[in-house]
């Protein structure tokens, strides 16, 4: 299958993954891997987080011996209390060469993610660019901390639900009602679909990935449709598994293709200990060392999103220690197009904070189901052309966000989002226009002639508007309604 689209290989997100790890030894190698297993376990065991807490060594290196972890605990504290047990940290990270080592790591990780999420921004429509760019402005206000969500610029659902059925779903995925199966007729659907969404989306496609609320083993042909993306796009896209020991074979040819210059980092969500005591027997801290381990069981120190089945059915009895957030928040990190191959259907969505109305942390803008790759098409430029306009015309509503409070400071206007309690100091000059858009909907016509009337400048006005519209401040223009 011919790539669509420009291999320039410095440019792509894989290679810039891959020299993350060319700029190691093989020795580093070996080193890095032993202290994130070491990490994984400290935030997984909590044997492990007391034995260290009470300085018993000799427990905790029966802990990390039993994680098939190769380096001395007592060389390993500094790390411990950096990221643990702070009040108790004693040296400067720069002092202590893993822990340093360490830092530079998760440094390089880190800019990898801004480098993920730039790339989201690579598509060649600028309707759909600038689009994007004001969802992630709006999440930064609506969610606050948003260094996890990444925007990507579509997710590919392989199969119709889920089998694995986890009480704290987020997503409250549904149960498993069958998979797309690699038939002739499919995979000439699934290229001819692939070539559609790299059309239209261009090189940021390279952030998509191929499962949203499905367990990418339900389908026994995901390998084969991972490596035709791997023909269109240039790299195998990210894969997250909650059942990574259900079928060791099948995931051990997955991490045998990531283990390429050409592949993102995998993830492995693991359901109790012993899930990770199992799989840390079965793989080398080398093989884990680009797998995230998102522990999700009682005991480990992961927040769950309260999102999904958690949200709405609040904490499981006897697990009120896991640690969920208190307000509602979200895993859901597309801004783009979700699409599910065996139901034909495909979503415009972008990421929101999960409450009653909106559950399962993310919008659905439009939907619709799709008989062929060209209906896909239509549908794709079509929402592009409703949803995406770059500027405000006059007969556009505009409102400022419902879950924006204005309040009056001495020095001027502050802006705050609930429940993020993100705060924005604004100029009292926008205090005439933040009363009219905190009203209900008005158009952008009889909003200019209200400030004009009040003796405002039409081009100032129209900027500091506009300006409102990129920074996310105004409702999405779909879901503003006018008495």
């Amino acid at each position: 299958m011919e790539s669509l689209i420009p291999q320039k290989k410095n440019n792509l997100l894989s290679s810039y993954y891959s020299d993350i790890l060319k700029r190691r030894s093989g020795d580093e190698i070996m080193v890095l891997a032993n202290i994130k297993r070491f990490v994984d376990c400290c935030a997984g065991s909590g044997l492990l987080r007391k034995s260290l807490k009470e300085n018993d060594l000799e427990v905790a290196q029966f802990v990390c011996r039993s994680h098939r972890i190769d380096l001395e605990v007592e060389t390993l504290l500094p790390i411990w209390h950096d990221l643990f047990d702070v009040e108790n940290r004693k040296s400067d990270r720069n002092d202590n060469k893993y822990q340093k080592m360490w830092c530079e790591w998760v440094s390089d990780t880190e800019k990898f993610r801004e480098k993920y999420k730039e790339a989201g921004g690579e598509c060649q429509n600028t309707k759909f660019r600038k689009w994007r760019g004001r969802q992630i402005e709006r999440c930064k206000t609506e969610l606050g901390d948003t260094k996890r969500i990444t925007h990507s610029v579509a997710a590919i659902e392989l199969s119709s639900g889920c089998s694995v059925g986890c009480w704290f779903c987020a997503l409250d995925a549904k149960k498993f009602e069958g998979y797309f199966a690699y038939t002739p007729e499919n995979s000439s659907m699934w290229a001819e679909c692939l070539s559609v969404l790299t059309e239209e989306l261009g090189p940021a496609l390279q952030t998509a990935f191929c499962y949203w609320a499905t367990e990418p083993s339900d389908n026994p042909d995901y390998v084969k449709y991972i490596k035709d993306f791997y023909d269109v796009v240039g790299l195998f896209a990210q894969t997250t598994t909650s059942q990574p020991l259900k079928n060791i074979e099948w995931t051990k040819e997955v991490l045998k293709l990531y283990n390429n210059e050409n592949a993102m980092p995998c993830r492995f969500s693991l359901l109790n200990y012993n899930e990770l005591l199992k799989v840390h027997e079965i793989f080398s801290p080398v093989d884990l060392l680009t797998v995230e381990l998102i522990q999700q069981f009682k005991g480990s120190m992961t927040k769950k999103s309260r999102a999904g089945r958690l949200l709405m059915n609040g904490t499981r009895s006897g697990y009120q220690t896991l640690g969920s957030d208190d307000v509602g928040s979200t895993i859901a990190c597309v801004s783009g197009y979700l699409v599910n191959m065996p139901e034909r259907r495909v979503c415009l969505v972008t990421p929101c904070m999960a409450d009653r109305q909106m559950p399962l942390g993310y919008k659905i803008i439009d939907e619709c189901f799709f008989k062929d790759a060209g209906e896909l098409r239509d549908f794709i430029r079509g929402s592009i052309d409703t949803y995406m306009q770059e500027y405000l015309s006059s007969d556009d509503y505009v409102r400022l966000r419902q879950d924006i409070e204005i309040r009056i400071i001495p020095d001027g206007i502050e802006l705050v989002v609930t429940p993020s309690n993100v705060r924005i100091k604004c100029s009292e000059r926008y205090g005439s226009m933040l009363k009219i858009l905190s009203q209900d909907g008005v158009s952008v016509r009889v909003f200019m002639d209200k400030m004009l009337e009040a003796g405002k400048d039409y081009f100032e006005i129209m900027n500091d508007l506009q300006q409102f519209y990129d920074m996310g401040f105004l409702e999405d223009l779909s879901a503003v309604k006018v008495n």
